[in-house]
């Protein structure tokens, strides 16, 4: 039997449609109708990402030898990831859950957290340059009583290095634009 109808009927065995299988690995689904038509070449990182998906064993895949799938005890991909980075279990369901999206909603997901964060650090940094935010430069939380409440010591130090470091870039930036201005 060829690889290509040792996806078919590992597709099968699943009880997936194409559109099923294609969703889980992160391909169109003509691309498993291409995969299962017979003489068709497998990339070696589709039967990767196959065989991690599905906890497919690697050599039955690719030469029809051994088992379907991989003894559950063998650690897959994921668990030796949380074992050698010390992952908790949040930590772990957010890379699942991540793993689980398409490609195309993991790159709109990676987008929103750009947009998201260069947004907040230019409104922080409104609120961190106002002369509010001036009269209390360099104090800690502790030393001032009329600062929002709900932020913690960590947060206020957090925002106060922003503030300096985002002073600091603005200040030489200034003087690079001063600078290349000069020069023109």
């Amino acid at each position: 039997m060829s690889i290509n109808r040792r996806i078919k009927a590992l597709r099968k065995e699943l009880n997936l449609i194409q559109q099923d299988f294609a969703k889980k690995i992160g391909v169109q689904r003509v691309t498993i109708s291409w995969m299962e038509k017979e003489g068709n070449t497998i990339t070696r990182q589709n039967i990767k990402i196959i065989c991690d998906a599905f906890n497919v064993n690697e050599n039955w895949l690719c030469t029809g030898e051994g088992d379907m799938f991989k003894p559950a005890d063998e650690p897959g991909i994921l668990d030796k990831l949380q074992q050698e980075l010390k992952l908790n279990n949040a930590e772990m369901e957010i890379i699942k859950t991540f793993i689980e999206l398409s490609p195309e909603q993991r790159r709109m997901g990676i987008q929103f957290i750009k947009d998201f964060s260069s947004k907040l650090n230019a409104n922080l940094g409104e609120v961190l340059s106002s002369p509010r935010s001036s009269e209390v430069m360099g104090v800690s939380r502790s030393d001032t009583s009329s600062l929002p409440a709900g932020i913690s010591d960590d947060e206020w130090q957090l925002l106060q290095a922003a503030r300096r470091e985002k002073a600091q870039t603005s200040d030489t930036s200034g003087y690079i634009n001063s600078d290349m201005k000069s020069r023109a």
